[in-house]
């Protein structure tokens, strides 16, 4: 029976993973845009780097946003560096391996999502939570914005989620030492998924202390978290004390103006693609919570359940913490999610067939509402005309140009993706364009700054213009159609239905007439 059992399993797992691999490429398929923007250009250009620098991760970025500090965990990008490597580097090549990577590990997910079911609720809870998880919203969304770190951390997060569960619920000290190594290569990924790991396990930890002052005794569990501890801190001060002021300014420094507004105007842009039917999720998402509180104020495994909520407390409390920052309280929501997830998946057993039919209905809907939704999925790609997929086929000969025109060593000003493109895919050095909300160094901020008044204002400020060219030694300008008032020194190059070229010639004659008029 055992044997017919794990054949049964291997059949249903392998029948998720394949299902969820459908559904993240029919998603990525129906906006071929989602491949290249939102952070994968960002990424690209880190990738570029390593590739550029024999994987060495050099202390100061030299092609992204010159000059500033390398802050990036570089696990992840060290291995699209290296398939980059193997599959060639030409034209959209990095976009695609992080694109078919992230999409394969996500949808492997399911497998420490099934097994940590499977410990907690029993099979039954775990074949539901597997089918869940094909059209698992914050995943399949987060993958339309490139957040392949973020998808890789959340496998790990998922597997060390595994690791300490089966370690408190059975005692062993070798699973503890599994997650303390699985929570290492987190910290090495993400920084956002090692700060919630940290916190989570961070909570569970002290609430196990308290519990050996209270009974004055100290159990292997408490001993096995501290094992864990142990073997997860010294990576995580490796890689972040050295980065210790980067870290403390992002975390006390306010990047919105007010959180109520900025945050509805998020809630708005995710729930919009759902339409009517979010309500009907919602109304699902308490049922089961419902369900699951049930069974679990009556369970005996209840340990690795506190275990699952100490983590949605810790992300919790950052959330709180970093309720001034919309970008960072937003992301931190998908942390809150995923042990959610795991926690609602509780399905009894000997429940009717009718209630079974309405679970199936569910999970159908639940997969039709992702693809859907994610098909159009935030408004940024409707709105943003260079991120249109007609607009990559413009884009992708400018870069070509850049390839056969441009030395490697010329610097560039951009906004928008394009600039991480020039970056990531012809390698250049480029000053970009970003909203200063997503960026966290002052170098970076900085340098955004200058790229702005180079590409939107260089006419209205030619002062400020001349001391950004010098300053940073910029060589060439990339200004979207139609384009705006230029200085004299800004010497057209190449110019296609969507960007201009400009090459910025130094003449001071030019200059100086050009002020005196």
């Amino acid at each position: 029976m055992s044997g017919k059992s794990s054949l049964n399993e291997a059949l249903v797992l392998t029948l998720c993973v394949t299902l969820s691999l459908i559904v993240r490429f029919a998603v990525l398929l129906t906006k071929p845009s989602f491949v290249v923007a939102g952070d994968s250009g960002e990424y690209a250009a880190l990738v570029r780097e390593l590739v550029s620098n024999n994987f060495a991760v050099p202390s100061k970025n030299w092609i992204y946003y010159p000059g500033s500090s390398w802050i990036y965990p570089p696990l992840l990008l060290e291995i699209f560096a290296l398939l980059t490597k193997i599959f060639g580097e030409r034209g959209l090549t990095i976009l695609h391996i992080m694109s078919v990577f992230s999409v394969t590990v996500d949808s492997l997910c399911v497998i420490p999502f099934y097994y940590t079911i499977k410990r907690l609720f029993g099979k039954a809870s775990a074949v539901f939570g597997a089918f869940l998880f094909v059209g698992y919203y914050p995943d399949i969304y987060a993958l339309t914005w490139g957040a392949h770190p973020q998808i890789f951390a959340t496998f790990l997060l998922l597997c060390s989620f595994y690791f300490l569960v089966r370690a408190v619920e059975s005692q062993s000290l070798r699973f503890f030492a599994f997650s303390g190594l699985t929570l290492s290569l987190i910290s090495l990924s993400h920084d956002l998924t090692t700060f919630v790991a940290l916190s989570g396990l961070g909570v569970y930890f002290v609430t196990r202390c308290i519990k050996a002052i209270r009974t004055k005794i100290v159990d292997k569990t408490l001993v096995g978290v501290a094992i864990s501890l142990a073997i997860f801190l010294p990576s995580f001060g490796y890689w972040y004390l050295p980065r210790l002021s980067w870290v403390l300014g992002v975390a006390f420094s306010a990047q919105s103006a007010g959180f109520t507004p900025n945050f509805s105007s998020f809630v708005g842009s995710v729930v919009q693609p759902l339409g009517p039917v979010f309500p009907f999720l919602l109304l699902l998402l308490l049922l089961f919570s419902f369900l699951s509180a049930k069974k679990l104020s009556r369970m005996e495994k209840g340990e690795g359940v506190w275990l699952l909520i100490s983590f949605v407390i810790g992300a919790f409390i950052l959330m709180l913490f970093e309720l001034k920052d919309v970008v960072l309280a937003t992301r931190l929501s998908y942390y809150i999610f995923l042990p959610a997830a795991l926690l609602v998946c509780f399905v009894n057993r000997k429940r009717s067939t009718l209630f079974a039919l309405f679970l199936a209905s569910l999970l159908v809907l639940n997969v039709a509402v992702a693809v859907q939704a994610n098909s159009r999925a935030h408004t940024y790609f409707d709105e943003c005309f260079e991120c249109d997929s007609r607009a990559l086929v413009t884009q992708m000969r400018v870069l070509t140009w850049i390839a056969q025109n441009v030395p490697r060593s010329a610097v560039f000003a951009s906004a928008g993706e394009l600039g991480y493109y020039i970056a990531g895919l012809d390698g250049n050095p480029t000053l970009v364009y970003h909203p200063l909300e997503y960026l966290t160094q002052p170098q970076e901020k900085a340098e955004s700054l200058a790229a702005y008044v180079l590409v939107y204002q260089s006419a209205q400020n030619l002062s400020l213009t001349m001391k950004y060219v010098f300053l940073y030694n910029v060589s060439y300008v990339v200004v979207y159609n139609p384009v705006v008032q230029t200085p004299c020194f800004y010497e057209a190059v190449y110019k296609d239905s969507t960007v201009t070229v400009f090459r910025v010639v130094h003449d001071p004659s030019c200059v100086f007439s050009q002020q005196t008029m």
